[in-house]
């Protein structure tokens, strides 16, 4: 009775996959939801990012059903020379024409966006010009130089094709989705290497509050100084758009092109900022590339503010929960920034929150960090030994060969491509590119980060179904049609267990590490690679900043009071704290003047009122961007 396959109805099949397309759907659109705002990013980037996530995560629906029905059509064929063998038909059947529709539309969609489209609207989103027509002219432009070095790569490998091997227009697109899968496996190594070990770790980490918080000052540290720079290079931006705004006559040709830049301005900055000294009359180009600076540096601020922001609420958190531990008499965590509850069950709450945050939390991060231990090493020995044609060493390949029933062959199969997914994606949303592109939570991402992070899992989504169906064994898929044969990939299967075990030491053994603290090129690197016995100036340093900000955000709160004042809080033209700093010159104005955070940035980006006695003055600077399709 136990192994008897559970039958339903076509149609409730079918109304399985709507449930999980619907899943994914939301999933999707909460994600994005919670890294960008739908009403300030422009349409045309959040319909091109949502579609690429949606390709990306699209997979876990498409090769669980792609892996059955292939399983299906072999038990069909080895039931007609075994008549005892029993097949178990599937939830969803699905024909191969139709299955593979669907997959050329996922890759296709995937690979013209992530080598066309993305590539072109990261230039097009930060332009500086002032007409959707010069915006498209700028990121052509800007492109044409990566495609003018890829042509002068690629275009003898194709006139060879065309000429000696006298290939036709099928081989060519084979050897382009060649080009594009190479690139993709290579960084699959790097991300499902890192993701494999990294969560773990981190999950282990977190479980030990006294090391998460001694990182956490430390950052301060090197994060203070990033904040630093992104508000002073806005400050000169802004400093330099007065300047003119004061100085240029309502007359003058180059007025209408100023007033759009003041648009983009932060408001209460642009008010409170000093004018430059004496400036030049700008042509265009000069004020077109005043103009991207102002859009570039309002991001920046934003990102790097946000970061800052985040890691002293994680420290303020934590250190509630250390001082909350000995609060055996009233069992609640009093947080010092948020507002008790107050509803009928509060106590109730209260109570299982204390209780979870200090006995149980950091027991359950362990387990789940030895949990994905496991996971990972099954993923890592399935991936090394997928190669060897006998005995059959994947975990993936027998357990689905062992399981006939389809349910359980869609459960064995969705699971690991849900791990693999994961690591890769959570490498590659976690990484850092010169802090030029960071994914954020709380809609604080920027265009160009949330463009550039799409892009690449694009990129990825091909490697990840290729890897997974290698490391299944599962023959003669529909994607593998789609595929086709590739000499490339056979070069990529002898090659790729050897790669994957040596990024998986690298961040094993942390060589990261080791090679900011000793190779010769990243000495300057050193002071920003955290070391719990090396960095223990910084950490001290970091402890006093988080000292005085909650010093300072207890006393704002004290007074009922929604914003820092601007001589509270840490001073940008001084590496002292603000209880340590002395009292700014009242004829200091500017952004040097204002606090490390932006306290309420629709207050200041959006279009809060505020007195100036020009009235046209101010309608610019609260109206909104109108540089919109």
């Amino acid at each position: 009775m136990a192994d008897k396959e559970i039958e339903i109805s076509e149609a409730q099949g079918w109304g399985l996959f709507t449930v999980g397309l619907i899943v994914v759907i939301l999933a999707v659109t909460w994600t994005l939801w919670n890294m960008i705002s739908f009403k300030k990013m422009k349409a045309y980037i959040t319909i091109s990012v949502w579609l690429g996530w949606f390709c990306c995560f699209g997979i876990i629906l498409l090769l669980p059903l792609d892996v059955t029905m292939t399983l299906y059509s072999q038990c069909k064929k080895e039931s007609m020379k075994d008549l005892s063998k029993v097949c178990h038909k599937p939830w969803i059947q699905m024909d191969d024409k139709t299955l593979l529709v669907l997959w050329r539309i996922v890759y296709w969609t995937a690979y013209i966006l992530c080598w066309t489209a993305y590539p072109f609207l990261q230039s097009f989103a930060y332009a500086g010009d002032f007409s959707f027509g010069e915006k498209c002219k700028a990121a052509v432009k800007e492109n044409m130089k990566y495609w003018m070095i890829v042509m002068c790569v690629f275009v003898p490998f194709v006139i060879y094709l065309f000429v000696i091997r006298g290939v036709g227009f099928k081989e060519l697109l084979a050897a382009g989705m060649m080009a594009a899968s190479a690139f993709g496996l290579l960084l699959f190594v790097i991300f499902i290497g890192h993701g494999m070990v990294e969560i773990p770790k981190r999950l282990w980490r977190l479980s030990n509050r006294d090391f998460t918080l001694k990182k956490i000052e430390f950052e301060l540290v090197s994060q203070r100084e990033f904040c630093d720079k992104v508000r002073r290079d806005l400050d000169n931006s802004l400093r330099t758009v007065k300047a003119h705004d004061l100085k240029m006559q309502s007359n003058d040709p180059m007025r209408p092109f100023l007033d759009r830049i003041i648009r983009k301005c932060p408001v209460e900055l642009y008010q409170q900022c000093k004018a430059l000294g004496s400036v030049d009359r700008p042509d265009l180009n000069r004020l077109v590339d005043l103009n991207a600076k102002v859009i570039q540096g309002k991001d920046d601020v934003v990102r790097e503010t946000s970061l800052y922001e985040r890691l002293l609420s994680k420290a303020f958190k934590i250190e509630d929960i250390r001082k909350s531990r000995s609060n055996t008499i009233e069992k609640a965590v009093r947080w010092s920034f948020e507002p008790r509850r107050t509803h009928k069950y509060a106590k109730q709450v209260d109570t299982i929150e204390w209780i979870w945050v200090n006995f149980l939390e950091s027991p359950f991060l362990k387990l789940l960090s030895l949990f994905c231990i496991v996971l990972s090493a099954v993923l890592l020995w399935t991936e090394v030994f997928f190669t060897i044609p006998s005995p059959d060493l994947s975990v993936f390949s027998r357990v689905l060969n062992d399981e006939q029933r389809y349910y359980t062959q869609w459960l064995y199969t969705a699971a690991p491509i849900i791990y693999i997914v994961f690591c890769t994606y959570w490498s590659l949303l976690n990484v850092r590119i010169f802090r030029l592109y960071r994914l954020l939570p709380e809609q604080h991402t920027d265009a160009n980060s949330i463009i550039f992070g799409t892009m690449y899992l694009c990129r990825l989504t091909a490697p990840i179904a290729y890897n997974y169906l290698l490391t299944s064994r599962v023959e003669n898929t529909v994607y593998f049609q789609l595929m086709g044969p590739n000499e490339f990939f056979q070069t990529y299967n002898r090659y790729f267990p050897i790669l994957l075990v040596l990024v998986v030491i690298f961040n094993v053994f942390n060589l990261y590490t080791w090679c900011v603290h000793k190779a010769c090129c990243f000495k300057t690197l050193h002071k920003y690679a955290f070391d719990e016995t090396v960095s223990e100036e910084l950490i001290t340093k970091g402890s006093e900043i988080l000292a005085v900000e909650r010093e300072v955000k207890e006393r704002l709160n004290h007074s009922g009071s929604t914003s820092l004042d601007i001589e509270e809080g840490i001073r940008l033209n001084t590496s002292e704290p603000a209880a340590l700093s002395p009292v700014a010159s009242p004829e200091v104005t500017g952004i040097l003047r204002e606090p490390l955070r932006f306290p309420d940035f629709k207050k200041i980006f959006g279009g809060k009122k505020w007195g100036r006695k020009n009235e046209d003055k101010v309608g610019l600077l609260r109206e909104d961007d109108d540089d919109r399709l």
